[in-house]
C-alpha cells in the first residue's frame, strides 16, 4: 500500500494483513530444491576462521571475526561471525538487504551477549562473497535468471544453508538450536531456504521479499522487483510466460507452504512499495505451521519516524528465538 505512514490506521493494518495468495508450485518444487541441497552437500565446506586477536572496545567476552566456506558451484562465500567467549549451543543466522553490495552484513555482538553464535552471511556477489564480474544493484535480480538453475537466487539460498551448515559446524554449537532470520532480501531467502532444513528451532522473517510474484507486478515500485517487472515489460509474451514459470520456483510464497512444524514470527509494513505488505501477508498465511505470527507496523523501507516501531519487532524476535532454544532472557 502507497500511503502516508501517519495516516496508517488498524483498518488499513487489518485489510493489508488478510491478503492471501494461493501457492502455486511446480509439480517439480521440491524435486528441484532437495536436488540443489544435495549438490551442496556434495561440495565440502572447507571452512576457515579467523578471529580478531584484539579486543574491542565496549564489547568484553564477546569475540569477533570472519568465517569462509565453498558454496554451490564452488563459489567461496563468507561473512562476520561474533562469539560468546564460551559458545554453548544455539546459533542465530542472518543476512543482509538487497542493496548492500559493499556493505554486506555487519557484525552483531548483542546477539553474542544473549548466547548465541551469530552468523552473518554474505551471498554470492556481497562483501566478503563478492568477485571480479559479479552485477551490481540494480542488475543481481537478474543474474542468471534465463534459467532456474542458473539463477542468482537459488545460488543465495543454497548460500544460506551452507551458513547454518557452518553455523552448526562451529565448535561448541548445538545443531538443533538454530534460529534462522532475515529481512527484506535475506527474508526472502531465509523464507525460500527453511523448508530444506532440518531441526530449525525458529523462523524470523522481517518483510521477507520474493513472494507473490503477481501482486509483485502491480504493486512494487522500486528494488528487486521493479528490476524484474520491467525486464518482464521488455521481453515477448512467450518469452515472459517462461519467465513466470521459472519464477514459481522463487516464489517465498511457494516455499512457506513447505515450512511446517517451527515457530515462525513474521513483520510487515503496510506503507511499503519496495516490498509490499500485501505480498508480505501472502506468505504469513501460506506458512504450513500453526505457530506462527503475524506483526505489523505502519511502513518499512521507510523514512518516516514510524520506521522505529521496528525496535519492538527486533526486541521481540530476540527474546523469543532466545527463549526457544533456551537462554535466559530477562
Amino acid at each position: 500500500m502507497d500511503i502516508d505512514p501517519s495516516l496508517v490506521t488498524q483498518e488499513h493494518k487489518a485489510s493489508v494483513a488478510a491478503v492471501r495468495v494461493t501457492p502455486d508450485p511446480p509439480d517439480d518444487f521440491e524435486t528441484f530444491w532437495h536436488e540443489t541441497v544435495d549438490e551442496l552437500s556434495r561440495i565440502p565446506i572447507d571452512l576457515t576462521i579467523e578471529i580478531e586477536k584484539e579486543n574491542r572496545s565496549g564489547w568484553d567476552g564477546i569475540r569477533f571475526g570472519v568465517w569462509q566456506a565453498t558454496s554451490l558451484g564452488g563459489r567461496r562465500i563468507g561473512g562476520p561471525l561474533t562469539l560468546p567467549q564460551e559458545p554453548q549451543g544455539p546459533q542465530w543466522v542472518y543476512g543482509h538487504g538487497y542493496g548492500s553490495t559493499e556493505a554486506g552484513c555487519g557484525w552483531d555482538p548483542a546477539l553474542a551477549q544473549l548466547g548465541f553464535i551469530a552468523v552473518g552471511c554474505d551471498v554470492r556477489g556481497y562483501k566478503r562473497s563478492r568477485q571480479a564480474g559479479d552485477p551490481e544493484v540494480p542488475g543481481w535480480a537478474l543474474w542468471g535468471i534465463e534459467s532456474k538453475e542458473s539463477y542468482a537466487v537459488r545460488g543465495a539460498v543454497a548460500d544460506t544453508v551452507r551458513a547454518v551448515q557452518v553455523s552448526r559446524a562451529l565448535n561448541g554449537a548445538d545443531p538443533e538450536k538454530t534460529v534462522l532470520a532475515g529481512g527484506s532480501f535475506s527474508g526472502g531467502t531465509a523464507t525460500l531456504a527453511a523448508p530444506w532444513i532440518e531441526n530449525l528451532r525458529y523462523l524470523a522473517l522481517r518483510v521477507p521479499t520474493f513472494g507473490a510474484y503477481d501482486l509483485r507486478r502491480t504493486l512494487v515500485q522500486r528494488g528487486s522487483g521493479a528490476e524484474i517487472n520491467q525486464h518482464l515489460a521488455q521481453i515477448t509474451p512467450r518469452e515472459r510466460d517462461a519467465l513466470r514459470h521459472r519464477l514459481r520456483y522463487f516464489d517465498a510464497v511457494n516455499a512457506a507452504a513447505f515450512i511446517d512444524r517451527i515457530p515462525v514470527t513474521v513483520g510487515l509494513g503496510v506503507s511499503d512499495v519496495v516490498v509490499p505488505g500485501e505480498t508480505v501477508a501472502a506468505i504469513y498465511h501460506a506458512l504450513a505451521t500453526t505457530q506462527k505470527e503475524l506483526l505489523t507496523y505502519a511502513c518499512s523501507h521507510h523514512t518516516h519516524p514510524l520506521v522505529a516501531e521496528w525496535e519492538h519487532f527486533v526486541a521481540h524476535t530476540r527474546r523469543r528465538g532466545a527463549q526457544e532454544c533456551g537462554l535466559a532472557v530477562s
